[in-house]
């Protein structure tokens, strides 16, 4: 293989990465109108846990873990912790 087809190969890999990436984070607008309704994120919950919608992939939500605190959606961060096998 030459070094032009190396480089013409390694650049059109490079345009798909970006052609993916600007798709993938492209706006759904059936989650913008219910944020909309909403005054924000759509949150999922429980009575105190919930998870926040930010956005999709096809049909699968992504979003984040929140608790209520005091009334208001806090985003929850996961403390992580290794364990041993025995």
């Amino acid at each position: 293989m030459t070094l032009r087809s190396r480089i013409f190969i390694a650049l059109l890999w490079t345009l798909s990465l970006i052609a993916v990436r600007t798709w993938a984070q492209a706006p759904n607008p059936q989650i913008q109108e219910l944020q909309k309704r909403l005054g924000g994120g759509l949150v999922i919950s429980g009575s105190d846990l919930g998870f926040r919608v930010d956005g999709s992939r096809g049909d699968v939500p992504i979003g984040v873990v929140v608790a209520r605190i005091n009334g208001q959606w806090v985003e929850v961060e996961f403390a992580s912790r290794v364990k041993t096998a025995r």
